[in-house]
C-alpha cells in the first residue's frame, strides 16, 4: 500500500491531536466550557477514525483484487461498532439493574421533602419533577438513575444526618444533573468510548468529561440555592471517614473528587458567583453530535481526493 493511500488516516490523527490541543488550552476556562470540551475530544476520535477506516476500505475495496472488499479497515470498523454497542448496552443495564434493585429496597419522600424539591425544580426550570425515593441506609447515598424518566435515590442518612439545608443543596445538585440531562450524555459519550476503546486518551477524556460534570452541576445546583459553603459543608459530611464504611453507597464520592468540587465551591463563595445559570451545553452536544459528521466527512473523505490522494 502507498504512503498516500494512509492520509484519511493522517488527517484523523491529526484533528484529534488538534482537538486535544484545544482541550488543553481551555484547560483554566469554567467546568461548563470543558464539559463539552471533553465530549468534542470522544466524538472528534470515534468521527474521524470511522471516517478513516470507511475511507480506506472503499478504496481497498475498489482496487482489482475482489478480496481486498474483506480488508483490514472493514474489520476494525465493524469492531468499533461492536464494542460501541456492547459498552451501550452496558450502561442500559447497569442503569435497569440499579433502578431495579432501588425501587426493591426504597419508599416515597415525604410531603416536606417534595415541597422542596418541587421549588428546587422550578427555581432549575425543570418541567415535571422527578420522582424521589428514600432508601433506608444508613450510609451516605445520593445520585440519579434513568435517562428518559429519572429518578432521585436519597438514604435516610443524608436525611438524619444533613441540616435542612444541607439536605436542600444536595437535592439541588441531583436536579441539575436531570436539568443537564447527565445521565443522557454519559449515555452517549460511553457509546463513544466504546468505538475508540483502544485509544488511552479516550477513557482519559471520559473520566476527565465526568470531573468537570460534577463541578458544572455544583454551579447549576449553587445557582438556585445561592449557598455553596452549605453545598460543600454536605459533602464533606458525606465523606468523612466514619460515613464511608459501605463505599459502595457513597456513589462517586471519590476523596480527591470532593476536595476539587469543596475548592471550586468555596471560589464561588468568594467571587459571588452564584447567579442564575443554564445549563445550555447539552443544546450545545445535541447540536455538535449532529453537524460535525458533515465536516468531519468532507475533511476526510473528500479532501485527500482534492488533492489528488488515494
Amino acid at each position: 500500500m502507498q504512503l498516500a493511500a494512509l492520509m484519511p488516516l493522517f488527517l484523523a490523527m491529526s484533528l484529534y491531536m488538534l482537538t486535544l490541543g484545544i482541550g488543553q488550552w481551555l484547560t483554566p476556562k469554567g467546568a461548563s466550557t470543558m464539559v463539552k470540551i471533553r465530549y468534542a475530544t470522544l466524538l472528534v476520535t470515534a468521527g474521524t477514525l470511522a471516517l478513516a477506516l470507511f475511507h480506506l476500505h472503499e478504496d481497498m475495496s475498489s482496487s482489482a483484487n475482489h478480496m481486498d472488499s474483506l480488508c483490514l479497515p472493514l474489520w476494525l470498523l465493524v469492531a468499533m461498532g461492536l464494542s460501541a454497542g456492547s459498552f451501550t448496552l452496558g450502561f442500559l443495564h447497569q442503569q435497569s439493574s440499579l433502578a431495579k434493585e432501588m425501587s426493591r429496597w426504597s419508599k416515597s419522600a415525604s410531603p416536606a421533602l417534595l415541597l422542596i424539591l418541587d421549588d428546587l425544580a422550578a427555581r432549575l426550570k425543570i418541567r415535571q419533577t422527578p420522582r424521589l425515593r428514600i432508601v433506608t441506609l444508613a450510609q451516605p447515598m445520593a445520585f440519579v438513575v434513568g435517562t428518559i424518566q429519572p429518578t432521585i435515590y436519597l438514604s435516610t442518612w443524608m436525611i438524619e444526618q444533613l441540616t435542612p439545608a444541607e439536605l436542600e443543596a444536595v437535592l439541588a445538585h441531583e436536579l441539575a444533573h436531570i436539568a443537564r440531562s447527565d445521565n443522557l450524555i454519559a449515555l452517549i459519550s460511553t457509546a463513544l468510548l466504546g468505538a475508540t476503546a483502544f485509544v488511552p486518551t479516550s477513557w482519559w477524556a471520559l473520566r476527565a468529561l465526568m470531573k468537570e460534570r460534577e463541578l458544572a452541576t455544583d454551579a447549576l445546583a449553587v445557582s438556585a440555592t445561592g449557598k455553596p459553603i452549605t453545598l460543600a459543608r454536605g459533602l464533606l459530611k458525606a465523606t468523612a471517614p466514619e460515613a464511608l464504611n459501605f463505599n459502595a453507597a457513597a456513589g462517586l464520592l471519590e476523596v480527591s473528587m470532593v476536595e476539587e468540587r469543596v475548592r471550586h465551591l468555596v471560589e464561588l463563595h468568594e467571587t459571588g458567583s452564584t447567579h442564575r445559570q443554564h445549563p445550555i451545553e447539552k443544546r450545545w452536544i445535541c447540536l455538535l453530535t449532529l453537524i460535525s459528521p458533515i465536516p468531519l466527512a468532507w475533511i476526510i473523505l473528500d479532501v485527500p481526493h482534492l488533492l489528488n490522494l488515494p
